[in-house]
């Protein structure tokens, strides 16, 4: 499969055909996520910082809620979470494509629950500083 965003291979895919079963995906969703990138593919310039807040995703903002009464997210056993998130992680819910270059238009669709054997969401995160 080729990536939506710049025509690359998928990764993921790549992954899951060459061990099969042993694949394990491992998800990341970020809520404000500052980070560093080029602008563009093929690098034309230095890497910049680029921040971004994912508040339009119901995955995302359904963590965010989770997360603000304890500070970390806890699934809950309720019923009613349990389906609300079902019906999220079973609903395609749309990511940004944050590779090498980044361009805030660069976003795809994913169905979480097929994409992802398990989420890491971390609420805030700041760019690493490149080697030189």
């Amino acid at each position: 499969m080729k990536h939506i965003a710049f025509g690359m291979y998928d990764m993921g895919e790549l992954l899951a055909s060459e061990y099969g079963e042993t694949y394990f995906a491992i998800g990341t969703q970020f809520y404000n996520s500052s980070f560093t990138a080029y602008r563009s593919w093929p690098p034309d310039g230095e890497l910049q910082n680029f921040t971004l807040r994912n508040d339009t995703s119901d995955l995302i903002n359904s963590f965010v809620e989770a997360s603000m009464q304890t500070g970390v997210l806890l699934l809950s056993n309720q019923d009613e979470y349990e389906r609300k998130m079902a019906a999220i992680l079973t609903s395609p819910q749309t990511e940004h494509f944050i590779g090498l270059a980044f361009d805030v238009r660069s976003t795809y669709e994913v169905i979480p629950a097929l994409a992802y054997d398990v989420i890491i969401f971390i609420r805030d995160s700041t760019p690493a500083t490149p080697a030189r």
